[in-house]
């Protein structure tokens, strides 16, 4: 869906001209217009408002969207906008119109579960779920951002609001954007609220976690052809189980699998279709797969995206599409919301150490650990001047450690004509504004709000959202339905970890409906063994290092230093560096199908 808001007469007369000489083109009201495509979107006029909208929309009193949508234009001109839009819950890109007053907004949904990227300039105003459409409509007025390549190696996508054009940005999830009198302004209309204890017991909310839970599977109206994504995880394990203890009929779940040791988790898929009586479709990738999808899949992505798993969720989203299914559920969200990450505690034990008085660290153990001439010949004591340094670094900073950006000099990494454009703290930056917007939040809860939009919006709905729409079927996430997503902020911190236990609440909340093989199996999900793979697959070998050649001549990465990557995941760690070979591969495919020879200036 793409809509054209002309700021200029011009525009408007060039648009309405459009419209008329082409079917490409609909106007939607005087000073509206869009482009006919077939993706499924409703518009609508309410007096001087226009409308247009695209996925489903409710309000708090879960109201049609017609009754939802009067409520906004009612404060569209109002301080008591966002608060407005805050009572909105659903999967939407909205936008509205006023003819009467020329204001115009488009918002997403909360969690970022659709898009919202805009181009703007002196004559028009361009909003659009794809970023593609408005390459298509304005191509040859875009450039390539340095920022947003850099910021791509380091998260392995581009976080919002920057887009890979310098001209394109796209909201950020719970935000909206308004156009008043040609100006553009943007800002977050909602956040969670946090608690940090709650009045209710554990059985008390473990009940509550499931009624909200099940609704929310409801909410998607499932039916015979619809199944679940299930990879044997907490999350998939038990949105199976709650959807097929819903349908009149036997569900159905689908999985993969990898012939590679440390990856194929499907016996724990088997166990929990087993124990909730589900029909379980499995699938397993092999290399051949990935590099025949390779190109199609990573070609196809609005933006360059690195996550590697974007091929198995793919594959395994086509092979329900072919066994006549067209929604599936998925768990994504669940470890963001009730903190199942390995990093959150880690950095709960290195937190530890701020509570130590700042006396006591820098007159004795700082001295003793970090300067001690001993210390590296010691491993009891190395290993405490490890933990010393690593505590010293101020979060959210310190999540970031092993991030391979930080294991290498820039210098050394990127090109130097390349490093003068771009700011090599801005990632850290765009992750402490996050980090710390709520500033009465608990530690525990910044790094999962910080997930929100680092880890769910900008890359894990990305993949799942595209690896979907490439396989031509829809798919829900019920974790982020938004009564599931409050009630997740208000369980106490101590109880989502707990006697360093992740996801202690959820466990308990959930320990009588899923077999005890899967409560107590260690995260996994879809990943694949790309770099495993890549040292013994010739039809990858081919393809891999033919885009890591061909992208040394594009002066980003020194060439020593692709060389270096390419060595090390040969001769080192196959999974830790192959992580980045695959990004470089993904980086190049892209820009090679999607911008062909243009520059970086």
């Amino acid at each position: 869906m793409l809509i054209i808001i002309p700021k200029s007469k011009n525009a408007a007369q060039h648009w309405t001209k459009a419209s008329k000489d082409n079917s490409k083109y609909q106007q939607i009201s005087t000073s509206l217009f869009a482009l006919n495509n077939t993706n499924s979107y409703q518009t609508g006029i309410n007096n001087e408002y226009s409308y247009f909208h695209q996925g489903y929309i409710r309000d708090k009193q879960n109201r049609t969207t017609e009754k939802a949508i009067d409520n906004i234009t009612g404060n569209i001109n109002t301080t008591s906008l966002t608060s407005a839009l805050a009572q909105l819950k659903g999967r939407f890109f909205l936008g509205i119109h006023n003819s009467k007053t020329d204001v115009f907004l488009a918002a997403i949904d909360k969690i970022g579960k659709k898009d919202c990227y805009y181009f703007n300039n002196e004559d028009e105003l361009i909003v659009s779920d794809s970023l593609k459409e408005i390459q298509n409509t304005v191509n040859g007025k875009l450039t390539i951002n340095p920022q947003a390549i850099f910021n791509y190696f380091y998260f392995h996508c581009i976080p919002s609001p920057l887009t890979i054009f310098n001209e394109i940005k796209k909201l950020e999830p719970g935000s909206c954007l308004k156009l008043e009198n040609g100006k553009i302004t943007s800002a977050l209309y909602w956040q969670p609220q946090f608690r940090h204890t709650s009045s209710k017991n554990i059985p008390e909310q473990s009940a509550e976690l499931k009624q909200k839970l099940k609704k929310a599977i409801t909410n998607s109206n499932p039916d015979s052809s619809s199944a679940s994504f299930l990879s044997g995880g907490l999350d998939s394990s038990t949105i199976t189980g709650m959807f097929s203890s819903i349908m009149p009929e036997k569900a159905d779940a689908f999985t993969m699998g990898f012939e590679e040791a440390g990856y194929d988790e499907t016996e724990f898929a088997e166990a929990a279709a087993q124990h909730f009586n589900v029909n379980l479709n499995h699938y397993y990738v092999t290399p051949q797969d990935v590099a025949n999808a390779f190109s199609h899949v990573t070609q196809a992505c609005d933006e360059p995206f690195g996550n590697s798993s974007i091929i198995p969720t793919y594959l395994c989203a086509k092979f329900a599409k072919d066994q006549g299914k067209t929604m599936l559920l998925a768990g994504d969200g669940g470890d963001e919301l009730f903190a199942g990450n390995e990093r959150y505690l880690r950095q709960l034990t290195f937190n530890h150490y701020d509570k130590i008085p700042s006396l006591l660290k820098t007159t004795l153990l700082e001295p003793l650990f970090l300067k001690a001439p001993l210390i590296p010949k010691l491993p009891v004591l190395r290993k405490i001047s490890r933990y010393i340094e690593q505590a010293k670094v101020p979060m959210p900073e310190r999540m970031e450690t092993y991030n391979l950006l930080n294991q290498f000099p820039h210098e050394a990494m990127f090109n130097s004509d390349f490093l003068q454009k771009i700011d090599t703290s801005a990632p850290v930056k765009a992750i402490e504004e996050t980090y710390k917007v709520d500033t009465n939040a608990d530690f525990l809860q910044q790094m999962l709000y910080s997930d929100w939009k680092f880890t769910l919006a900008d890359n894990d709905l990305k993949k799942v959202n595209t690896a979907c729409r490439l396989a031509g079927i829809n798919v829900e996430y019920p974790f982020l339905d938004e009564d599931v997503v409050e009630f997740s902020s208000q369980i106490p911190p101590n109880l989502l970890i707990k006697n360093n236990t992740l996801r202690y609440f959820y466990k308990e909340a959930i320990k009588d409906f899923l077999p005890d093989e899967i409560i107590n199996k260690k995260k996994h999900g879809f990943g694949l063994p790309f770099g495993e793979w890549l040292k013994k697959s010739p039809e990858l070998q081919n393809h891999i290092y033919k885009n890591l050649n061909n992208f040394k001549s594009r002066n980003i990465l020194n060439e020593n230093f692709v060389d270096e990557i390419i060595d090390k995941h040969r001769t080192q760690h196959a999974g830790y560096y192959g992580v980045f070979v695959w990004v470089i591969a993904v980086l190049e495919e892209w820009l090679y199908a999607n911008v062909d020879t243009q520059q970086l200036n």
